[in-house]
Order: structure tokens, then C-alpha cells, then sequence
């Protein structure tokens, strides 16, 4: 059970890192249009049309913004600050009582016992 517990949560974490660093990367895209005005900068001219990118948008990755510092960095803390908890509810406390109970019972062999 708690092999199963520690290997959801390091699922969820991967999943939630892998989300926070394509949001992250969305920001900064996002940040650096609204903050240039030249397609100089871009290269948006259709110059360079013939490097690959295999169906995605660009293979370059977003420059880093100096006004997203703090703010990417308050992001990550709060990412990394993350606790776990067991959630308790009485219907599976119960359930996984009775589960116990009944895994001590003897075996009983009458419901698979085949008739010859």
C-alpha cells in the first residue's frame, strides 16, 4: 500500500512539473511577443523557412524575461512546498477494515469445491 501511495505521488509530481514547465515556457513566449515590437528580432522575415521542425512550432526555446524572475522562482517554491496527506474517509477506513477481517478468516473451500 504504500509502495503504491509513494509511486502515485511521484507520478503526480513528474505530471505537475511537466505542466509547470510548459506553462512556464507559454509565459515566457508569451512575455517576449508582447514585450518586442520588430521582426528583426524574430526573424520573422521567411528568411530561414527551410530548417525542420518536424510539425512543431519552433525548435528554439523562449529567452528568459527579467520581469518573470521573481515570479517564476515564487512559482517553483510553491511547486516544490507541495504536501501530501492521506485523505480520511470513514466509507474506505471501514472497507479496508472489513478487507482485513476478512483475508484472516480460514479459507473456506466449499464455494470452490467442484463437484465430481
Amino acid at each position: 500500500k504504500q509502495w503504491y501511495q509513494r509511486r502515485v505521488r511521484a507520478e503526480y509530481l513528474k505530471s505537475l512539473i511537466n505542466k509547470t514547465e510548459d506553462f512556464i515556457k507559454r509565459l515566457r513566449w508569451k512575455a517576449f511577443f508582447f514585450d518586442s515590437n520588430e521582426d528583426e528580432e524574430l526573424n520573422l522575415s521567411g528568411e530561414e523557412d527551410e530548417k525542420e521542425t518536424f510539425g512543431f512550432k519552433t525548435s528554439n526555446s523562449p529567452p528568459q524575461m527579467k520581469d518573470l524572475i521573481a515570479f517564476e522562482s515564487d512559482f517553483y517554491e510553491l511547486i516544490a512546498s507541495i504536501e501530501f496527506k492521506l485523505a480520511a474517509n470513514k466509507l474506505t477506513n471501514q472497507m479496508q477494515e472489513d478487507l482485513k477481517k476478512i483475508k484472516k478468516l480460514p479459507p473456506s473451500y466449499s464455494a470452490c469445491r467442484q463437484e465430481q
